[in-house]
């Protein structure tokens, strides 16, 4: 099931822009913004950070 989307802004390099078009068109993602969820889904399903990601554990 989908969870609530919240729009948000920042800014990325160019090269970072391209690379999110590039992955939405070789797998057939909507646009860069999927991509850039999918990315983000990973990072925090993929490697673990999902209990362990927040504020106080950055360094």
């Amino acid at each position: 099931m989908a969870r609530e989307k919240k729009s948000v802004t920042f800014e990325i390099q160019a090269d970072a822009e391209e690379m999110l078009k590039y992955a939405a068109s070789k797998y057939g993602l909507p646009d860069k913004d999927k991509a850039l969820r999918c990315l983000l889904d990973y990072l925090f399903s993929g490697w673990g950070l999902g209990s362990n990601f927040h504020p106080g554990a950055m360094h």
